[in-house]
């Protein structure tokens, strides 16, 4: 699909579709809408190209500033070395370090998820800003219990963590709830049963995709239904990145 031509003073490339409905929220939430365009560039590996691609559109010049999100990953400074390596192809400014901002324009401006710390990546935040919320304690005692039956846990446990806390915010009708109690041991032999239905909705991540995800549960604040608390500290970084922009 053809990215749509630049109208804004300000642009964020972001990894992907989630990405782009969070600070597309977010931006909207700090009433920045008119200014800061959100294009999300289908990956981390795809960069060079959304750069390159950036440069190429007719309305390139009225842009005073590109900010670029990435996961930290397995390791920050890496990321942001690459994040640098994708500017220098595209013969872009830049910055001497994660958060700091190049001269001239279009200013160009990194920020690495999380902020601060050597690994993690978006989803991080959002545990973060939910850590005291009693379904995380039903959360943990999943992944603990998963580990415990079945010495593994899943490739990315940001995410399966994200996924479950959001099934926690799902309803379950009673039927269903009666159904999973009964199945639940057939499921994970010698797992035991659950005693709230916290955990019988946090493992439903494990077998099934919950109809709510980061990118959605996100957009729905524009809605009034609140996934997730945007006012949390946890948000700090983001905010503060998104007014400086």
């Amino acid at each position: 699909m053809k990215e749509k031509p630049i109208s804004k003073p300000k642009v964020i490339l972001v990894e992907g579709k989630d990405e782009e409905l969070f600070f597309s929220s977010m931006i909207e939430r700090l009433e920045l809408t008119p200014e800061i365009d959100v294009r999300p560039i289908d990956g981390k590996d795809n960069l060079s190209a959304a750069l390159k691609a950036l440069k190429n559109d007719p309305g390139y010049l009225m842009l005073t500033s590109i900010g670029i999100t990435r996961d930290a990953d397995n390791d920050a400074d890496l990321a942001f070395r690459n994040v640098c390596s994708a500017l220098l192809n595209a013969q872009l400014p830049i910055p001497n370090d994660a958060l700091e901002s190049t001269g001239g324009k279009p200013r160009v401006t990194v920020m690495i998820l999380p902020v601060g710390r050597p690994t993690g990546m978006l989803e991080d935040v959002f545990l973060d800003s939910v850590a005291r919320d009693p379904a995380m304690k039903c959360v943990n005692s999943y992944f603990q219990c998963l580990t415990e039956c079945l010495n593994e846990l899943p490739g990315n446990l940001s995410k399966a963590k994200v996924r479950a806390f959001l099934v926690s915010r799902e309803v379950l009708e009673d039927s269903h709830f009666e159904f999973l109690q009964e199945k639940l041991e057939e499921w994970i032999p010698g797992m035991p049963l659950a005693p709230s239905a916290e955990k019988v909705q946090a493992f439903l991540a494990s077998k099934y995709k919950p109809t709510l995800n980061l990118g959605v549960s996100a957009a729905a604040q524009r809605k009034g239904e609140a996934y997730w608390p945007f006012d949390h500290a946890a948000f700090d970084a983001i905010r503060e990145f998104l007014a400086a922009l």
